[in-house]
């Protein structure tokens, strides 16, 4: 039986927009501020890194993610996979 393993994706930073007239948010140091794609970027992630693919030929089935903002997640994710699995 194979051991369960973490993935861990990383996602890239871009430039981070002040308000609906697309300023570019800076820091006080005046340099950039960039933050993360979002939240719907994982889907993307997970197929060009090729972490979808390498799953399917695993036989997986289930998996979970949070995004590092929500650290309250956790609290929900095994009740969550249960869920999933008796369903």
């Amino acid at each position: 039986m194979q051991e369960d393993q973490i993935s861990l994706i990383r996602q890239n930073k871009l430039p981070a927009i002040l308000d609906n007239k697309c300023h570019l948010a800076l820091q006080k140091d005046k340099f950039l501020l960039t933050k993360s794609h979002g939240h719907g970027d994982i889907h993307y992630l997970l197929y060009q890194s090729g972490q979808a693919k390498q799953w399917l030929k695993e036989g997986k089935k289930y998996m979970t993610q949070f995004m590092d903002t929500n650290a309250f997640a956790f609290n929900c994710v095994p009740s969550t996979i249960g869920v999933s699995i008796k369903l």
